[in-house]
């Protein structure tokens, strides 16, 4: 973290007295198992949370209890990166990338699989899949985030190459926009969310931008304004109330941040923040009303920096102190 930022970090954690990530409720541990999860969601209908995966490129059931139980085991999937609930369909979208890792990779896609797996959340079991990598066979491909719309339509991030896809109910894919600002160095999530009022916002972990694209014309491109740069943003999560959750790691310092905007975020300003510690990844999802952290001992995973054995995978609720911004 740059010494700007991390001042600007210190300045709030101190002025607002801020905790760390809720360590007086109990964390759903997650077992000791090699999974290196990056990407979280909440299932209400089965009361259970379901974590990605980039060693093992599966998804997994994890309950209050800590209890752990495979739930998408799918030859296709090699590294699964971003998991999201879709309920009113009935559907968990995942993306799946390729970083050479898995004992299945396969050296021939490494750095150039891009894909959308669909499976049906309550078995498990493939709907479709989706091959993005297609749609740019010549450039390299890490997909990170993905978000959905009111219709159902899956919008996914690609770190390595400066495109947003678009893939309909149908499992048909497109560009949805293509831009130079929207890409990232060193396989880094870029991380975006869909606002109801027809909008996406979408945050850059290199240059620490958040970028408001609207849904009808995605050509209309702007940056918010009012807030520093959020370098190493990797995830963020609408509040039910409209405000803006954003996870922040970069190296060994983490933050989530609570941001406002009055004016359809052309503007912001930081509502609230919560230290993570020397946690190097935190990823965010919702759990009805309440926000939860995933905890996990790596933000992005190499063969450098894969620890040595497994270490416990901890969700927590993140608990904002209020305050008057």
């Amino acid at each position: 973290m740059n010494r700007v930022f991390s001042k600007i970090v210190m300045a709030i954690v101190i002025a607002l007295g801020l905790i760390g990530l809720s360590p007086s409720s109990s964390p759903t541990r997650a077992a000791e198992q090699a999974l290196f999860p990056v990407g979280v969601a909440y299932d209400p209908a089965a009361g259970r949370f379901l974590i990605s995966s980039l060693s093992q490129g599966t998804v997994t059931a994890v309950k209050d209890d800590g209890t752990m139980q495979p739930f998408v085991e799918d030859a296709a999937l090699v590294s699964t990166v971003a998991v999201k609930v879709d309920p009113q369909r009935q559907r968990l979208l995942v993306t799946n990338a390729n970083w050479g890792l898995n004992a299945h990779s396969g050296k021939d896609t490494v750095g150039k699989l891009a894909g959308l797996g669909i499976y049906n959340l309550l078995t498990g079991k493939q709907i479709a899949y989706v091959d993005l990598g297609t749609l740019r066979p010549d450039s390299p491909h890490f997909v990170s985030d993905v978000a959905l719309d009111d219709a159902g339509n899956a919008y996914v991030t690609d770190s390595l190459s400066p495109v947003i896809y678009q893939v309909d109910p149908k499992g048909k894919a497109s560009i949805f926009v293509e831009d130079k600002r929207l890409t990232s160095k060193g396989r880094s999530p870029i991380s975006l969310v869909y606002h109801p009022d027809g909008y996406f916002i979408v945050g850059i972990p290199d240059s620490g931008a958040l970028f408001k694209i609207s849904l009808a014309n995605p050509k209309e491109f702007s940056r918010v304004a009012g807030v520093p740069k959020f370098l190493g943003v990797n995830s963020m999560v609408l509040m039910p109330d409209g405000k803006l959750a954003i996870a922040q790691s970069l190296g060994t310092d983490s933050a989530v941040f609570l941001l406002n905007s009055a004016n359809g975020w052309k503007t912001a300003t930081i509502n609230g923040a919560v230290s993570g510690g020397e946690k190097p990844g935190i990823v965010l999802t919702l759990r009805g009303g309440d926000l939860y952290a995933l905890v996990s001992p790596v933000n992005i995973l190499t063969a450098s920096n894969a620890p040595s054995s497994p270490e416990k995978v901890e969700i927590r609720k993140v608990d904002f102190l209020s305050c008057r911004c």
